[in-house]
């Protein structure tokens, strides 16, 4: 699975009144793969981590979110 998601594309969203880059992800082949990415965009999104050299805090999506 973390293949898939490494390969596969994604889109990035820059909101400078809101501060955040958001981060994408397209669909995987398979539901139980795309829940398991959406558990660990939670899980990244929790972090509220600061993309480096900006001041957007990044935020991780799902193409099926």
């Amino acid at each position: 699975m973390v293949k898939s998601v490494i390969f596969s594309k994604a889109d990035l969203i820059p909101d400078e009144v809101n501060k955040t880059l958001t981060v994408k992800l397209y669909s995987l082949v398979t539901k139980k793969d795309n829940l398991a990415v959406q558990k660990v965009c939670e899980l990244l999104n929790d972090t509220e981590t600061i993309f480096p050299g900006t001041n957007m805090t990044l935020v991780f999506k799902t193409a099926t979110t």
